[in-house]
């Protein structure tokens, strides 16, 4: 990308007071395709981003528009969270699962942003034995287990600033903490990356799969 498109990604055409704009609205931008979404989050005090990059100053006035200060250059995402999985090699086991339970094809669709946690095949191999068999054959509650790592909404990086509760779409509470590292974490499991910009939501890579605590124990009767 050039450098007068990536420039082009970060101007709106109007007046856009930060303070007015809604969570999770898109901004259309100079840029062809390019779209800034916002959100808004109260961890303690409010946190702003664009593209889930924070907004160090936001509403300064000029005569002709209004700038925000950014922390770091937009992301301008073209691809959606389903093409994002199913190009990555590291993400197979994931990406069948999510094919299996029909997700994969929620995640094609624009009309509702979504938050992944995806746990690398490597983090699936690491899972116990009798577990590991049961998601690779569709047994037990492999279902709870995918629903376990998604989350309606965009949840990015900086809402966190040491601690916060999300609910995932089985209505449980994944705890999402961050140590002064600045390392991120989703239920102790680490983001090994984060902040993976799709055009429908965002996707954090995890070393470890997510097992949800009613899961935990139908798996221990199990083993």
């Amino acid at each position: 990308m050039d450098t007068s498109a990536i420039v082009a990604g970060h101007i709106v055409e109007g007046f856009e007071n930060i303070d007015v704009l809604e969570n999770e609205q898109e901004l259309k931008t100079l840029g062809e395709g390019a779209k800034i979404r916002i959100n808004k989050y109260q961890p303690a005090h409010e946190v702003v981003t664009a593209n889930c990059v924070p907004i160090s100053g936001k509403n300064n006035f000029a005569t002709n528009g209004i700038i925000h200060l950014i922390s770091g250059v937009l992301p301008q995402p073209k691809k959606t969270l389903a093409e994002i999985i199913e190009e990555d090699e590291e993400f197979t086991k994931f990406k069948n699962l999510l094919i299996d339970s029909g997700i994969m094809e929620d995640l094609k669709k624009q009309d509702q942003p979504w938050t992944l946690f995806v746990p690398t095949d490597s983090a699936f191999r690491k899972l116990p034995r009798t577990l590991k068999k049961q998601i690779e054959s569709g047994e037990g509650c492999v279902q709870s287990i995918l629903l376990e790592h998604v989350v309606k909404g965009t949840i990015c990086a900086a809402a966190v600033v040491s601690q916060v509760r999300v609910k995932n779409i089985l209505d449980n509470n994944l705890q999402l903490t961050k140590d002064e590292a600045e390392k991120l974490r989703v239920n102790g499991a680490l983001v090994d990356s984060e902040n993976i910009l799709g055009t429908n939501g965002v996707i954090h890579i995890i070393d470890k799969v997510l097992i949800p605590n009613q899961v935990q124990g139908y798996a221990q009767i199990r083993m």
